[in-house]
Order: C-alpha cells, then structure tokens, then sequence
C-alpha cells in the first residue's frame, strides 16, 4: 500500500545562482511538509548557457537533497524551450512546439544529457516529456509538410474529394495551404468560407503535437527504458480542439497522464468554490478514456497569485487541503502544487508559493502537513483508495468542439452560449452540479459513453452541437437497458461536417418521436419558474419540436418558461429506462447564469435522483459535494465543504444511511440521526466519513 507522502508533491522553483544551503533548506523543509515527490523543471538555458558548455551543478545538488530525504523527483525536460544559441533568446520557459528542423539536433543533445546524467540517480521517479503541452500551432516548413501529408491520409489521397468539400481547385495535396490562407486575402475571415479547413486543422494539429512528444519520449528512451513518462496538458476542461490536444493518442505516448489545473488562470468559468469539484471532474474525464492507464495532478494552484493570473486570488489553508484530497479521491496517482517557493525574477516573482516569500513555512504549507496526517490515518482505517465507480456520464467532444470554435471564431463572438469554451466549460459545470447532487459523476468523450445500463445510470448530452447519427444507437441501447439519456435544446443540431441534420437531434428523432423544426432565440434569454417561483434564466434560445402522440412524451409540469408558461421539460419512457429533453442550454446557462441555477440543479436532481450515492449533501452551500471511494475495508465518502467563512458559519449536513461512522480527518466518531441526517463543522472543509465492515468495530 502507497504511503501518504507519495501521493503528494510540489515544484521546487531553482534560481542559477542557488547556494548548496538553500537547496537543502528547501528539502529540507519540503520533507517537513510530507512530501514524497519534487518537481523540477531542468532547465536548459541555465544547463546549457553557451554551446557545449553543460552546467548541471544546482541540478545535481537538487537530486542529492532530494535522495537524502527520501523524495523522488518528477524531472521536467524543456527541450521546447532552448537557449540563445539554438535560436530562441531572451525565453525561460514556453509553450510552443519546434520553431526549426535545425533546433532536433541540439534538443536532441539536451535531453540525451539530461538523461544520461540523472536516469541512474536513486531520487530520479518520473520523466516530464514536456510542460503542458497544447496547440501545434507553429507554422513552419515541417508543419506544412505535416498537415499536407496528413490530409493525404484523411482523404484517401484524392485531391477531388477535398476540393469538393473545400470549394478549391488545387492539382494536388502539395499545394495546400494552411488554413487561413486557403481563402482570398479579402475574404479570410467571412462565415461563408468551408468550414472543412478549419474542421480538419486541430486533427491535424493535434497529431503533429503528438508527434513531438513522441519524439522526446524516443529519445528519452535511448538511454533509459524504465523511468516512468509524463505530459500534462492544460485544457482538460476547455475547447480541446482549438487547444489541439487528443487525450486518447496522449495515453498511447505517455505511462502517466498528467493536467495543470490553476484556478486562478483556468477555471475562470465557475464560482471560486466549486473549484475542487472541478478538479475532480478533470481527473475522471482523464480516467474514462480506455488508452489513459494512470493519471495524476501535474500542477494545481498552492498559493496566491496577484499579477501572473487572470483572475488573482489566493489558495487558502483549506482550499489547499480540499485540492489535494480531493485529487486523490478522485483517483490521482499523486497531487503536485506549483510552487513550493516563490520565484525571485521576472514572471511569477512573488506568486504562487506554497511556503512564504522568505521560504519560511505558512498556514498553507501546515495544511499539507496536515493532509500527509490525515491520509496516513485514513489508509491505515481503509487500505488502499481507488475511484468509484460513475453513475452519470456527461459528454463532450472535441469534435464538437472543433464546431464551437469556428462559430466562435468567424464571428468574433463574445455572445454567451455562442463561445467557443461554452461546451466543454458546461459539461464541467454539469459534471460538479450532478456531484453536488450526489451523483458520482465524470464528463466523457462521445465515443466512451456506455452502450449499457447495468445498474441503471444517466448520460448528459449538452450543447454537444454535433455528433454522428450512428452514436443514436449506443445511446438508445443504453436507454433501453434502463439508463436516463438527458439532452438539451442544442445537441445533436449537426453532423460532423458542419451539415443540419435533418431531422435532429441527429438520429435520434425518429426513434424517440421527437423532432426538433427549430429554436427560438431572445438575446435576454428565457426565464423558468419552478412551482410559480422564479428559478433562473437559460441563455439565449429555446426548442420548439414536434411530438409524436404515440411516444407518450410527459411534460414536467413544475418547470415553466416564464416567458409564455409552456413547460421546459419532456419526458417519456423508451425500453426500460427514459429520456428527459430540456428545452434550453443546460450547461452553458450554468457557466454564463448563476452557477448553481435552482432549474439547473432541479433538472439534474430529478433526472439522476435513482443513481445518487447514499450519503450525500442534505443542504447548506450547494458547492458541496460528496465522493465515494473504493477502498480496500469498509465503506468511505470524501466530503469537500467550502470554508466556514464561505457558508456563514452554517456545519455541513448530509444524508446518510442509519449507523455509526467515524470521520478520518478529524477523529470525531458520528452517529446519523433518526431523520437520516448528519451534521459536520468541517472547520478545513474536509471530511472523510469511514464505516468498517460489518463485525469490524472501528
């Protein structure tokens, strides 16, 4: 069984000029802290600063510290971001892929040191093949190649086939151009230019992305064929087509799949309080994908941001402790924060630090003692933890997303439920609403939504704008065994080349006898009135559909359009199970509207209310979630509550089965009322509600 401290990591920031003193006062204290893993980030214009001239003495001194306390490090390698001398001056640190075919040969020379120095080193535990890889968006000689030579394959080498969709004339695949250029000068830009391009490019992106850490990994493996891989890429819950990421193809490059999760940069979209349930959502999204094996949290947020964010905030002593726990609730391998001391030049000087700005520890850096503490005495109650299992899966596609992006981006739309996030930012939000309900929940690719209900369960389709026909018949197949399909008013509109399915929601209509002729549209949007009170307000437009009178279609008659009064809601049977539409956007009225809309909430409730775990939030802030998890002995549920000062000093209270449990955070031993009911004070906004198996006396 894993001990705490491997579950828990943090980047050690280095500066060139650090003294043998300073580096071990750091380990020293990240070992105080319970850490079992450091990251570093190895990097190269400070290993290489003229050429040939190879500098590794902090970094040795690093590995040694961390040797002598029993760390092991997560090692960074920055072949993307090279010294003066390979042509990229004045960079620290970035983002982009290969700039130059001439830039291999020295990347190649780097990593090949790197790993040739450290790959025996006893602290050495994981390769980082590169720092959060996104985009392919690099322009260049080799990636024009790549993007003609890729489109050969996609169209089965037949130029006709793409100057049919493409509305072009070239004579062969060697004179395609980039996107943006395939119109004329004057009309890059207009919406009525093919979207096929633009459809193709983040494919095409993406595999070229994957091509170049795949590169790294090869070359890492030369020298050592053993030590674990690692990416983590940023936008696990964004629009992963304009970022250019394929989780799948990434867990085939990969042994671990990591992601960066910053609050204060990426979840920008939700209430600062739902960012654990967010996180959590991440890591399952990683989980359900049938090519990644193991995940973990790379980076998430460990202290207070002020100029390097977009939206400055702290990470308070008890958001700290949610973050981790909840990862590895959640399933995460480990959990690293960035940073464990604050950087002293230029960007992020001053920022992030988990200790304080003088390297002395901090309430924040005491609360992650405090979860090393709370872990060792939780795993020696239950043994080892692994995910639970889901109940409710919420798409989302970057096939779709790849839809959302053009739209977005040919009209300049900054409209809400028109953005390009507003897909992949709502199933998130959906995905933490159906947590805050109880429902073990995770967003999943169209592609891996069950095609049975086993034990029951609900599939979440909003504004997924496109989709094929032929995922109508898993999706039916899965109601038909007894699951709850819920859609909304803007899923399934179109195919995956951007054509109208007629009638929608693609391949489903005629099956369930629902056929959407159109929307509605009022920029104010439309707002809904739950048993006469208001309720909330879906963004922008609503379905209007023909009903087929054998279907025997139900509508809910407590949720109504305050506009006209007709309902927001259908309902009917199909096989053993049953389909909900709503007829506005679910998702995105969440990330653009108030987050914890009462008809949003309501809907999910209601909808999933069969498949809610057994001890889950009774009231209080709706922020609060419950996660089951599977564990070796006994029963135990993960609760993450925000700060008491959040929730107006009000305990956290749950259902929960009659019995006795007792709480691994805090030691306290609990008894559940005859109401069926449980009161937490939850003072870091954590519990851990543990009952033995049965005969066990805890």
């Amino acid at each position: 069984m894993k001990k705490p401290r491997e579950y828990l990591g943090c980047q050690v920031w280095l500066e060139r000029d650090d003294s043998t003193q300073r580096i071990e006062r750091l380990f020293t204290a990240a070992a105080e802290t319970g850490l079992g893993w450091v990251r570093l980030f190895l990097m190269w214009p400070w290993i290489e600063p003229e050429p040939g001239v190879w500098k590794f003495g902090i970094f040795d001194r690093a590995f040694d510290a961390a040797a002598k306390h029993g760390i092991r490090i997560k090692a960074t390698l920055t072949a993307n971001s090279g010294p003066w001398h390979v042509g990229t001056p004045s960079a620290l640190h970035s983002h982009t892929g290969f700039l130059s075919a001439a830039q291999r040969e020295p990347m190649r020379r780097y990593v090949l040191a790197c790993v040739g120095r450290y790959a025996e080193h006893q602290a050495l535990g994981q390769w980082i093949l590169w720092n959060e890889p996104f985009g392919g968006h690099e322009r260049t000689g080799e990636t024009l190649d790549h993007w003609r030579h890729w489109l050969r394959g996609h169209y089965h080498d037949s130029i006709d086939v793409l100057n049919d969709r493409w509305r072009t004339g070239y004579r062969g695949f060697d004179e395609v151009p980039f996107p943006e250029h395939v119109p004329h000068e004057a009309h890059r830009g207009s919406p009525w230019n093919s979207y096929a391009p633009w459809l193709l490019d983040w494919q095409a992106r993406a595999a070229w992305l994957n091509a170049e850490l795949a590169w790294v990994r090869d070359v890492v493996r030369e020298v050592d064929p053993d030590t674990e891989t690692c990416v983590n890429p940023i936008p696990i819950l964004s629009n992963r087509a304009a970022a250019g990421v394929d989780l799948a193809a990434m867990g085939h490059l990969v042994d671990v799949v990591g992601a960066t999760y910053h609050p204060a940069w990426h979840f920008t979209f939700a209430d600062r309080l739902q960012f654990p349930a967010l996180m959590v959502a991440g890591v399952r999204l990683q989980q359900s994908y049938p090519s990644v094996g193991r995940v973990e949290v790379t980076e998430v947020q460990s202290g207070n941001t002020l100029n390097s964010s977009s939206r400055p905030c702290e990470a308070s002593p008890g958001e700290i402790a949610r973050f981790y726990t909840a990862g590895v609730a959640a399933g995460a391998e480990s959990v690293t924060g960035w940073c464990f001391n604050v950087r002293s030049h230029d960007f992020e000087a001053g920022d992030w630090g988990l200790l304080d700005d003088m390297d002395r520890p901090s309430a924040r850096s005491r609360a992650l003692r405090k979860v090393h503490d709370r872990l060792e005495v939780a795993l020696e109650h239950t043994g080892g933890w692994r995910p639970a299992q889901t109940r409710a899966w919420v798409a989302t596609d970057p096939h779709a997303h790849a839809l959302e992006r053009i739209e977005a981006m040919i009209a300049r739309s900054q409209v809400p439920g028109r953005m390009e996030d507003d897909g992949a930012n709502g199933a998130a939000m959906l995905a933490a609403g159906l947590m805050q309900c109880g429902i073990p929940s995770a967003p999943v690719g169209m592609a891996d939504l069950p095609d049975r209900a086993t034990n029951g369960g609900l599939v979440v389709l909003s504004h997924v704008v496109s989709w094929d026909a032929a995922v109508a018949v898993q999706l039916l197949s899965f109601v038909e065994s007894g699951g709850t399909l819920l859609t909304d008013a803007t899923s399934g509109r179109r195919d995956l080349d951007a054509s109208l399915h007629r009638p929608w929601p693609g391949g489903l209509a005629d099956r369930i006898g629902l056929r959407a002729i159109g929307l509605q549209s009022r920029p104010e949007g439309y707002g809904v009135s739950l048993h006469g009170v208001p309720a909330g307000r879906w963004l922008l437009t609503r379905l209007v559909a023909e009903l087929d009178g054998d279907a025997r279609w139900e509508a809910w008659p407590e949720l109504r359009f305050g506009y006209d009064g007709e309902p927001c809601v259908w309902e009917r049977r199909f096989g053993r199970g049953r389909i909900v539409v709503v007829r506005g956007m679910l998702g995105p009225s969440l990330v653009h509207g108030d987050r914890y809309m009462p008809a949003a909430r309501y809907v999910l409730d209601r909808a999933g209310a069969p498949f809610a775990h057994p001890l889950r939030p009774a009231g209080g802030h709706p922020s609060t979630f419950a996660l089951p998890v599977d564990v070796d002995r006994g029963s135990l549920t993960a609760v993450f509550a925000p700060d008491p000062v959040d929730r107006g000093g009000q305990p956290v209270r749950l259902r929960a089965p009659r019995g006795a449990y007792l709480d691994l955070w805090t030691g306290d031993a609990l008894e559940v009322a005859a109401d069926g009911e449980v009161s937490l004070d939850a003072l870091d906004g954590v519990s851990l509600l543990w009952s033995p198996p049965p005969g066990e006396n805890r």
